[in-house]
């Protein structure tokens, strides 16, 4: 149970308004049934019952010891009503106080009651009389007999401990029902007593002297005045003299002791020996004087600069002597009143309305200070679009222009990156992109990324459609649509209603599900191109000859040859023969399809390649080849890696030995045919390394999300991604290069931060743990996102992102709690759209356990289970504040076994550690 209010008070002192002195605590008592004895050491308000216990159960009952040996006893009637006094009990319990709490009948076991308050400062307890006394410590901290009572025993006394719930039938429990008793004697204690926290006791006062000073602790401003009364029970005082740090102050012989204009030097214990009538003396308790030093600030708040919706905080050292009280301001306004070591301020979901001047005062007893440093907190804005750019139709030749708005909220600069079918193709300061005089190929998905020093938001897609004519004939579903002819031509259509037919073929052996078709007739012989620039999707483009469509045979095809997720195919046709082209979406894509076709009347004639070079995967140090298969007469062979031709490289085998970094990156190969050369789709070079056994055959990074999804499912077939939770194992990495590589149509923005030439890949962790992961020896600015959630971009679910944490501050580097069996797909771009080699580093680290499996008189042996394959130390120690190290290894397996011989003849502790 909890208090519903906290209250604070103030006290004025030196003409200085301070909040109350007292540090708020809370306490939590354990009751049993019974009769608990209790004190409860917070000031709250009155200290009335109400205040102190307002969330007991219904029927419970405080005893309290009264000044005539007797019990009051109040009453919680409901929290509507409260306590109800019964007996005279005025229903208030403070700090030093002792009571009985009883619960009511049938109440679980135990029962939490939590009290709330201002710590208070211990002071005597000036109404002890002889005879019993029930009582508590005045802090929840374990008190002996002079901080309990505020004076020193004297022979007769005694102090009884309660250490259970006592149930005792009709009445309040009596000082005979202790559980513990301590007896002060002529020569000391039997047993020291010493008091539990919370607890309350009966103490037993002899008929003797006593002498008290008030207050107990006391501090003062230097400069000011400080009194001490001696406070005298018992007895009547013959004289008096007081003493500091146990020397005897000259003339000071009264039973008051003013400290006048003090001093840091004055600072220290005092105490006072009072000599009795019957020529007893009693030597009281320390008593602390503390001299307060006004607070320095050490450390000023620094200026700082937040996002929008994020945190910042604000921070201030100080010295001086406690209780140090902090109040905060923005622009002069109070933000955070005085509140007792308040050295941080903390803003969450930072708002353009909490910038300004942050100042902070500290205040103590002897004074105040406020910093001088200014502290700016400026607020930087994400760009949000408020209009979306719209789409459009227009003729050829006509201009189109583009526009987006953004909040003006948004932090400036502002900067624009529009994009064609997900691929940036120009960067501007204004929000707008015109096309003059635009030409059908520059149809298509047109978007924009807005960016600033803060975060990137991606616009919604405009589709412009430049009409181009076309005829009556149209891309139409299904095979083996209408009949083109003719030097060269434009067709336009739609596939957002096609499907794929049974036996359709994969068209650039790529998954599809929405094809269109038209057949081509020729005239004359001569080479024809086909191509889809112009359409607002990913497209397949692929020709066939054959009459239905589950008998086809590919005469070209191609996935992404013409741009911006365009494809381009060309090959030799005879005149007369019925050339089937289809258009498909790649993964399902749908839009709008221009499809382009020019005629060559030459007598070339172009091979036709009937295998492709296939993206390879191979460890360090082995050999990679790429294969290319042509039907026809050709020149020759150039090997083109990363752009660049390979000198030498001229044989339809290319074959890379000791295979590196240096050799990572995108081949392809260009064949001569006559005046002219084809290329052959381009093939991935990646370089694995992992723990465990043997490689895998194809495990990569992909360029395009949906090509990744379709390796982790085993489609098409020949993918042969082995599934990543057998094989990726704990300890690896990958080198891949994104040289070639684009963005797509919707791809997020990867950490707000504008890139465009991303590459995909996948973790399954095999069990859980902790996923870390870095680009730690890549050559550009990467860009690193891990997300989950499958199977589009929109459908994605960020897991953990980061720019610059590796190692040269240009490398990327997180880590995340990952489940076993969940798919996380890794994105890694470059900082404003470069390319370059990258070094894909992960580590799964496993919670350890060790586990003890035998033992004898001199040793122990253990069983470790860590993450298999990386390194681990053991340690031990005596008493687990000293450690050494035990051992340091490595188990392929995880589980590694050991055995400590010589044992210590105390006891040994163990721990393990792996370090990521």
């Amino acid at each position: 149970m909890r208090l519903r209010a906290i209250l604070f008070g103030v006290a004025a002192m030196a003409g200085i308004c301070l909040p109350a002195r007292g540090q708020l605590v809370s306490h939590t008592f354990e009751l049993q049934p019974g009769y608990n004895a209790i004190t409860i050491p917070v000031l709250r308000g009155n200290n009335t019952l109400n205040e102190l216990l307002p969330d007991v159960p219904p029927g419970t009952e405080l005893v309290k010891f009264n000044s005539s040996g007797g019990f009051t006893v109040s009453v919680f009637v409901d929290p509507a009503s409260g306590w109800n006094p019964n007996g005279g009990f005025a229903g208030s319990l403070f700090p030093g106080e002792g009571a009985f709490l009883r619960l009511p009948g049938g109440m679980p076991n135990p029962v939490q009651v939590s009290v709330f308050g201002q710590k208070p400062i211990p002071h005597g307890l000036f109404n002890a009389r002889p005879g019993f006394n029930f009582v508590g410590c005045q802090v929840a901290e374990p008190c002996a007999f002079e901080q309990l009572m505020g004076f020193t025993p004297q022979p007769g006394d005694a102090v009884y401990q309660f250490d259970n719930a006592v149930n005792t039938p009709g009445a309040p429990p009596q000082p005979s029902d202790a559980s513990t008793t301590n007896r002060y004697r002529t020569n000391g204690w039997d047993v020291a007593p010493i008091i539990p926290p919370l607890r309350g006791v009966f103490v037993e006062l002899a008929n003797a002297p006593r002498v008290i000073i008030d207050p107990q602790i006391l501090t003062v401003p230097a400069g000011s005045n400080a009194t001490f009364n001696a406070i005298i029970t018992g007895g009547t005082p013959r004289n008096f003299q007081w003493r500091r740090n146990g020397n005897p102050i000259p003339g000071q012989t009264n039973f008051l002791l003013t400290v006048t204009n003090a001093t840091q030097a004055q600072a220290g214990t005092y105490s006072v020996v009072v000599q009795f009538m019957s020529g007893l003396i009693v030597t009281s308790v320390n008593a602390r004087l503390n001299i307060a030093v006004p607070p320095i600030i050490t450390k000023q708040p620094e200026s700082l600069v937040a996002t929008q919706g994020g945190v910042a905080e604000f921070s201030v050292r100080a010295t001086g002597t406690a209780p140090l009280f902090y109040q905060w301001t923005r622009n002069g306004a109070v933000v955070a009143p005085f509140s007792l070591d308040l050295t941080n301020l903390v803003i969450s979901n930072v708002q353009l309305s909490h910038a300004g001047a942050y100042a902070v005062r500290v205040m103590n007893i002897a004074g105040s200070v406020i910093s001088t440093q200014s502290a700016t907190l400026t607020v930087l804005v994400p760009p949000l679009i408020i209009r979306q750019p719209m789409s459009q139709m227009v003729n050829p030749g006509g201009n189109v222009t583009l526009t987006v708005d953004v909040h003006p909220d948004a932090t400036q600069p502002l900067s624009y990156h529009w994009q064609r079918n997900g691929n940036i193709i120009a960067t501007t300061m204004q929000p707008s992109l015109t096309i003059n005089n635009i030409r059908t190929d520059q149809s298509g998905a047109y978007s924009v990324i807005v960016a600033n020093p803060v975060g990137a938001e991606l616009s919604e897609e405009a589709n412009i459609m430049v009409a181009g004519g076309g005829g009556a004939c149209n891309l139409s579903d299904p095979f083996p649509g209408c009949i083109i002819t003719g030097p060269n031509g434009i067709v336009q259509g739609v596939n957002l209603d096609a499907t794929r037919e049974p036996g359709e073929p994969r068209h650039a052996g790529k998954r599809g599900s929405n094809s269109v078709w038209v057949t081509y007739i020729s005239s004359t012989p001569g080479i024809v191109t086909f191509e889809t620039r112009g359409s607002s999707f990913d497209t397949l483009l692929a020709a066939y000859l054959g009459n239905t469509v589950d008998n086809l045979f590919r005469v070209a095809s191609d996935d992404d040859s013409g741009g911006f997720l365009s494809s381009v195919i060309s090959f030799s046709v005879e005149p007369g023969l019925e050339y089937h082209i289809v258009v498909d979406g790649h993964a399902g894509q749908r839009g709008s399809v221009v499809l382009t076709w020019r005629f060559e009347d030459t007598g070339d004639e172009l091979p036709v390649i009937t295998q492709h070079p296939r993206s390879l995967v191979v460890p360090r140090g082995a050999a990679a080849q790429f294969f290319v298969n042509v039907q026809g007469a050709v020149n020759g062979f150039q090997w083109v890696f990363n752009g660049t031709s390979l000198p030498g490289a001229t044989q339809p085998v290319l074959t890379i030995q000791n295979v590196s970094e240096a050799h990572v990156g995108r081949y392809f190969a260009r064949i001569g045919v006559g005046n002219r050369f084809i290329d052959s789709h381009p093939a991935d070079l990646d370089l694995r390394e992992m723990d465990g056994p043997g490689q895998p055959p194809l495990i990569r990074a992909f360029d395009k999300f949906e090509d990744l999804l379709a390796a982790l499912e085993g489609d098409p077939p020949d993918a042969r991604f082995t599934p990543a939770s057998v094989v990726l194992g704990y300890t690896g990495s990958q080198t891949f290069s994104t040289t070639g590589s684009g963005g797509q149509n919707g791809e997020p923005v990867h950490c707000d931060v504008v890139g465009g030439h991303s590459k995909w890949y996948a973790y399954i962790p095999p069990t859980n743990g902790t996923l870390h992961l870095n680009t730690d020896g890549s050559n550009f600015d990467t860009l690193l996102a891990v997300y989950t959630g499958c199977c589009t971009f929109a459908t994605l679910t960020p897991v953990d992102c980061d720019n610059n944490s590796g190692t040269n501050g240009l490398a990327s580097s997180l880590s995340f709690w990952a489940t076993s069996n969940t798919v996380y797909y890794i994105a890694v771009d470059g900082v404003g759209g470069v390319t370059g080699t990258v070094k894909l580093n992960y580590r799964l680290l496993v919670q350890m356990m060790l586990t003890n499996l035998s033992s004898t008189t001199n040793s122990l042996t253990f069983q470790l289970n860590a993450t298999p394959a990386w390194p681990f130390t053991v340690q031990r120690s005596t008493n687990f504040i000293d450690w050494s190290n035990f051992l340091t290894a490595t188990s392929a397996s995880g589980i590694y076994l050991f055995t400590d011989t010589n044992l210590p003849p105390n006891r040994r502790f163990y721990r393990s550690m792996q370090t990521p």
